[in-house]
This record gives structure tokens, C-alpha cells and sequence, in this order.
């Protein structure tokens, strides 16, 4: 596991345009979409409406996985894992009719090998 904080982890994201955002349905079903972010004080801003299927999900369960893949490095052989972290879902409950977003603040990160 690296530090969210680690070199190869910042370079990483700040090389990445879209992360893929793994959540689960009220039943329990896997959902999966990429979305727009930003990084800012060592947190991810992921923007996405309550009404959407990922924000309906998150605000059923916060477990979540997002994945970088890094487009603008160059390097088509491993994505980045957040897997562990923070999540602030009360902005989906002040949200009303309009946009919201997830905030996460990773833990530890890991590189993973795409087959």
C-alpha cells in the first residue's frame, strides 16, 4: 500500500482525466462509471447529481472503489486504486434538485497490473 501523500500517487492523479467509480445497489449489484474529478488538499472532488445511479448508490452505501488509469502518462499496463478512505455523503442530503458531490480523502493507494 502507498500513502496517498507518495510522489508516484500525486503524478498519478494529476496525470489522470476521468476515474472510474465502483459502487454497489440497494440490492447489492456492482455499478460502475467514470466520472469527472479534481484534486485539491490531498482530497478527491467527484461531481454527479443525487439523482444519478452512482449517486443513489453512495448514498446507500459508501463503500466505494475509484480507479485512475493515468491517460496522460502513458502507461496503458496499470491503473491506481483508492481503496480505503473517508467519505462525506451529507452533501447529497443538502442537495435538493440540483448537483452534489462526493468527497474523498484517500487512505492508501495501491498500483494494480492490468491483465
Amino acid at each position: 500500500m502507498l500513502a496517498p501523500t507518495d510522489e508516484r500517487v500525486r503524478q498519478f492523479l494529476q496525470g489522470s482525466l476521468v476515474v472510474m467509480v465502483a459502487t454497489r445497489s440497494p440490492q447489492h449489484r456492482p455499478f460502475l462509471t467514470p466520472l469527472w474529478f479534481v484534486v485539491d488538499d490531498g482530497a478527491v472532488y467527484i461531481t454527479t447529481g443525487p439523482g444519478t445511479w452512482a449517486g443513489r448508490n453512495v448514498t446507500q452505501h459508501a463503500e466505494v472503489a475509484l480507479l485512475f488509469a493515468g491517460e496522460q502518462l502513458g502507461h496503458p499496463d496499470r491503473v491506481l486504486r483508492v481503496r480505503k478512505w473517508r467519505l462525506r455523503t451529507r452533501y447529497y442530503g443538502q442537495v435538493t434538485g440540483g448537483f452534489g458531490h462526493i468527497r474523498v480523502v484517500p487512505t492508501a493507494c495501491e498500483f494494480l497490473a492490468l491483465p
